[in-house]
């Protein structure tokens, strides 16, 4: 395993709209993981790395959105925002590199 990261149970929120999101994300990196072993062509890594960024955007707009909701309820999601902040840069990042184009 490259990626190193499999979805658990042990996970679950128990909120399911979030863990079926959870679930997808979790499936997709297991998908590059295999590829990346695999050695599969470049190009369809690169459209699985895609893939990826759209379902996390996806799922931190959704998260956002049910923060907004809390309505003053005390959650620490500014730290929690920065990392999705910082997951989709690393991923926006790894399609850069990998297609030469700045996204």
């Amino acid at each position: 395993m490259v990626i190193g990261i499999q979805w658990d149970e042990s996970f679950s929120l128990g909120f399911e709209p979030l863990d079926e999101q959870h679930k997808q994300i979790f499936g997709v990196t297991e998908e590059i993981d295999q590829m990346l072993q695999a050695s599969a062509p470049r190009d369809a890594v690169i459209e699985q790395f895609v893939r990826l960024r759209g379902l996390l955007s996806e799922h931190f707009a959704y998260e956002n959105t049910l923060a907004a909701g809390l309505d003053g309820v005390q959650y620490p999601f500014n730290a929690h925002r920065a990392c999705h902040e910082k997951v989709l840069r690393d991923v926006e990042g790894v399609i850069a590199l990998s297609i030469g184009v700045e996204i």
